[in-house]
Parts: structure tokens; sequence; C-alpha cells
């Protein structure tokens, strides 16, 4: 708890995908309650139309502190890739093969054929181009109308990855998943600061 209010962190290790494959994230659950900053210690509930209106800042925030840390505990770098054309790029650690991005992220490209099928209605309903937030919530619906049902049978982290490195290494060989850590020790790309800077007045 920091300020009043309570959040309860998730962290899973892989996608949902029919052949799951690595995809380190959080799910936050956020507590409706919260203390009101009256200096009174009294508490509320929380406005949820206040959350969701700031939820593209919050997710860039978040993004932004995980690129941070793991700078920092690693050193390694990241650089922009694009994803979408005319969108802002995703930020991907550098030196990774294209070719191990493109088979991890089979769950990705789900999402993105039924976003493009759901961002081509909206266009045709709206006569423009989704803004941030449409464009979020448009990802959510993908995300959702995408979603494969999960594995039953719950695996170790230590199974997983000796899972996706027999994988990895079936399709690209050793050497390119051996030398994987060392390729993405470079010189910074992305300065993480000025990024955020960059990100947050764009947002």
């Amino acid at each position: 708890m920091k300020g009043g209010l309570i959040v309860a962190v998730f962290r899973h290790y892989e996608s949902r995908a029919a052949e799951s494959k690595p995809l380190l994230h959080d799910h936050a659950v956020v507590s409706i309650r919260a203390r009101r900053p009256d200096g009174a210690g009294t508490w509320g509930n929380v406005s949820a139309d206040t959350l969701l209106a700031h939820i593209v800042v919050a997710g860039t925030l978040y993004l932004l502190y995980f690129m941070e840390e793991v700078s920092a505990r690693l050193g390694w770098a990241w650089e922009p890739r694009e994803v979408t054309p005319s969108r802002r790029p995703v930020m991907e650690i550098a030196g990774i093969d294209q070719r191990l991005i493109g088979w991890q992220s089979t769950r990705r490209q789900q999402i993105e054929e039924a976003l493009f099928v759901l961002t081509a209605e909206y266009v045709e309903e709206h006569g423009h181009e989704p803004g941030e937030r449409a464009a979020y919530g448009l990802a959510c619906r993908a995300a959702d109308r995408t979603c494969p049902p999960k594995r039953k049978e719950p695996r170790s982290l230590s199974e997983l990855r000796e899972g996706w490195r027999e994988s990895a290494i079936a399709a690209f060989g050793a050497d390119v998943v051996d030398r994987l850590a060392e390729r993405a020790r470079v010189r910074p790309v992305v300065d993480v600061v000025l990024a955020a800077v960059d990100t947050l007045a764009v947002v």
C-alpha cells in the first residue's frame, strides 16, 4: 500500500497462445477502496472513470520503469521497432534477432489481425482514425476476441524456460539462442529518461 492505494500484482511469464511462448507481463488488480488526500486519513471509493481516463499514461509509465529496471540490472539497451505504420513504435531489447521476436509473438500477431479489422470498422463508422484512447479500447477488444483458454496444467518457470529454449533452438539454432544475452548488452540506443519525457508529452 502506498498513499492509500492498494494494488495486487500478479506476474505471468507466458502468453495465452495455443503454443505457449515467453511473454513476461504483470496483471495489477487495484482495490476500489483508497485513502483520501484530505490529511485526515479517511477512506473512500476510487473513481473507476478517473483511472480509465489515465490508463494510457499509467501503462506508459509502467513500461518505462520496467525498461529502466531491466537496463540497470542487466545492462541491456532498447530500440524502437515499428509495428503499425503511423503509430508510435514499440520498444524492444536491442540486438535481439528479429526472427526470435516473430517466433515468440504468436499471440501479438493474433491480436494485430483482429485489431486491423476492428480499426477498419471504426474508421468506416467514425470517418477518421482512432485516437490514443480509442485505439487502446480497440486493442482490448481485439485481445478479448482472440483470447484462447488458459492451460489447465500449471508448469514451473524452470519447465517453461526449458521448453522455450528447446523450441527456439529447434527453430533457429543454438548459436542464436546462446548468444542472446551477449547481443543485448550493447551501447544504449534509447535514453530512458528522455524517452519518458517525450512519451508523456505525446500522451
